[in-house]
């Protein structure tokens, strides 16, 4: 007979009282009422609803590499394969899932520019 976690066991639903009547009805009962979870990595939330939370932390965890990357071109390393290889995973995971909104997708090319572009910001070199 498997254990159900406490920390890991979520539900989630269209409309919250739903979910609570249905975790009240749970046999385990260890089931506890959330408006999004993450499911394999990905955000997931009931109906109608939309989540981006674990988005948002994907694209704020690849700004906090950029300065690393920008390092490594200081000091002559080839940049571009870095970037081809984590940079649109990192960012991007799951969102064939869930779907990406226009303003997403913005930042996310905005921080892989940035994270591809020599050093300069902008100055008439």
């Amino acid at each position: 007979r498997l254990e159900v976690s406490c920390k890991k066991s979520f539900m989630t639903g269209a409309r919250p009282r739903l979910v609570r009547l249905a975790v009240r009805l749970s046999r385990s009962q260890v089931v506890a009422p959330s408006r999004a979870v993450k499911l394999l990595g990905t955000d997931f939330a009931g109906g109608r609803r939309r989540c981006t939370k674990v988005q948002k932390q994907r694209l704020k965890d690849f700004r906090a590499k950029v300065s690393r990357i920008q390092a490594l071109r200081r000091h002559h390393v080839p940049t571009k394969p870095i970037l081809r290889a984590t940079a649109g995973p990192s960012m991007l995971y799951g969102v064939d899932l869930c779907g990406a909104a226009d303003t997403h997708l913005h930042m996310v090319r905005r921080s892989a520019a940035r994270a591809a572009s020599p050093p300069g910001g902008g100055k008439n070199v």
